[in-house]
């Protein structure tokens, strides 16, 4: 569900999207609230410039999205849900609705990386979220 809405985002669709480091913070901090994970520390991987954080709905449960872009300005979204699923020893990397993502749990959340098709700077962003992902959960 999340490739489908994902792969509807171009370039533009945030290319005005600039908060202010108050209005940055104010984001994660209600999306942190909503789904009772810590966001407020979350790194930004090199290449990745934050755009928004918003909070969607998936089966009752809430799923935040945190859009980012890269320097080309292609979108990269960062969506968290609450999860069953173990714990992930590695990243998982495919392709969805072509376009590249990595997916990992950590206690109780699951984790989708998606956007873009540089599969390397992809990995590389999704391993620096879940460094933080694995001691904030």
């Amino acid at each position: 569900m999340v490739a489908n809405y994902q792969v509807l985002y171009g370039k533009a669709t945030l290319a005005t999207a600039a908060p202010n480091a108050a209005e940055a913070a104010d984001q994660v901090a209600r999306i942190s609230d909503a789904l009772g994970l810590d966001l407020t520390a979350l790194p930004e991987p090199e290449g990745l410039t934050f755009k928004r954080a918003q909070l969607l709905e998936f089966n009752g449960r809430p799923l935040v999205q945190i859009a980012y872009v890269d320097g080309e300005g292609t979108p990269i979204a960062l969506c968290i849900l609450s999860s069953d699923k173990p714990a992930s020893d590695s990243v998982d990397l495919a392709a969805l609705q072509g376009l590249g993502s990595a997916s990992w749990n950590s206690d109780g959340f699951g984790f989708l990386l998606i956007g873009g098709d540089d599969p390397k700077a992809l990995e590389n962003s999704a391993d620096t979220f879940k460094s933080f992902t694995n001691s904030a959960t």
